[in-house]
């Protein structure tokens, strides 16, 4: 029997090894402890595979799926403090980021968070970085920013000017351009070449209007329903601008949404390809090759909701079920609906939490409680797998 362990990172709390590394554990305390040594017993095999959609994780999935080497660099975050990325490179000079590293969520602490301040300099940093130092091809994770900046930032750490003098020390300040402006883009396309840049973006949402940047992610980020108003007005503002000196028209392309809208900036100016995450990722590890062989397959989610069809544990969900694999999810919460919508892609759905904690015992925790979960979990296909054994 093989048991397919593909978990994705819990958001803020566990990194997707962890997640890993705590499954694996609670399975191979159950199978240490598998009674009747005198019995035939079949074999249980566990293949572990970290999993990511463009979020969280994307550095530590490829690089368990691909020869890396790993890196640092000292960046500017997401509120104007010094932090250090992390990032990858690969073969034929691949150079590999997660925005999230400059300019993560994780980077500002919860009382501090300002969603009308908080931008992308630092991943622009980093590209600019890439740039220089000989990369022939960027990949960029979109996923778990701070920012709605719409890649401002990060066009202006490659260059970028504006016509109303706005300059890093504005960004910096926490003042946005002033209305009206345009921007000129000589420099970044100086800087950065015809560098092949891919984006994994982890949703689908447009950069503007209901379904859009501001709208939908917004208030993770600390914005109140004045400010997701104003959030959605400025990048209105800049999308004009950067369809003016660009002529591409990106306000409702699919997936430029993702990250606060960096993926429109970097789409418009370095003429970015912007692609599903999840999807590209399960390629990336050759998930597909494993889910077909395996007898069950278990997948983790922070929150599993209506929009996770489109996040990797969603895409693995759907892919076990075209193969009849039962799929079971190991969840920091659910929503109710989804076993309704989505009941058939998994075969169950259990919380990991033991009874009503609150939410920071369940991100101190979480390492604990998905090992003990992974444990009771295993130990019934134990039960399973032993009672088919006896019965033959």
């Amino acid at each position: 029997m093989l048991v397919v362990i593909t978990p994705s990172s819990f958001k803020e709390s566990l990194p997707v090894l962890e997640a890993c590394k705590a499954i694996e554990e609670g399975f191979n305390i159950a199978l240490e402890r598998r009674s009747k040594p005198n019995q035939r017993k079949e074999p249980i095999a566990l293949k572990v595979i970290p999993m990511a959609d463009g979020g969280n994780g994307t550095l530590e999935t490829l690089a368990n799926a691909r020869k890396s080497q790993w890196h640092t660099a000292t960046v500017t975050g997401p509120m104007g403090q010094e932090v250090t990325a992390r990032y990858i490179t690969m073969r034929n000079h691949l150079w590999v980021f997660e925005m999230a590293e400059a300019s993560g969520l994780h980077l500002v602490p919860l009382g501090q968070r300002n969603a009308m301040q908080a931008h992308t300099y630092g991943v622009g940093q980093l590209l600019k970085l890439a740039a220089q130092g000989g990369a022939k091809e960027v990949w960029l994770g979109l996923g778990g920013s701070a920012s709605t900046d719409g890649g401002l930032g990060a066009l202006l750490a490659l260059g970028a000017t504006f016509s109303n003098g706005y300059n890093v020390t504005d960004l910096l300040a926490g003042r946005w351009p002033a209305e009206p402006y345009s921007i000129n883009l000589d420099a970044v396309k100086q800087t950065w070449g015809s560098i092949p840049l891919k984006l994994l973006a982890d949703v689908e949402n447009p950069i503007l209007g209901p379904e859009g940047a501001a709208a939908v992610y917004g208030p993770q980020k600390g914005a109140s329903p004045e400010q997701v108003a104003l959030l959605d007005g400025r990048l209105e503002v800049w999308t004009n601008a950067l369809q003016v000196a660009t002529g591409q028209q990106i306000q409702q392309a699919v997936h430029t949404g993702a990250a606060g809208g960096l993926g429109a900036g970097l789409k418009a100016a370095l003429n970015a390809a912007l692609c599903a995450g999840a999807q590209f990722m399960i390629d990336q590890a050759k998930v597909k090759h494993w889910v077909r062989q395996a007898d069950y397959v278990i997948t983790t989610e922070g929150y599993l909701d209506l929009t996770s069809d489109r996040k990797g544990t969603g895409e693995v969900a759907y892919m076990a079920a075209q193969y009849n694999v039962p799929v079971i999810c190991l969840v920091g919460g659910y929503d109710p609906a989804l076993v309704d919508e989505h009941g058939s892609f998994f075969r169950a759905i259990l919380p990991i939490a033991p009874g009503l904690i609150s939410y920071n015992e369940a991100i101190e925790n979480a390492a604990q409680n998905l090992t003990r979960t992974a444990f009771m979990l295993a130990n019934l296909i134990i039960t399973q797998v032993d009672a088919f054994t006896t019965t033959r």
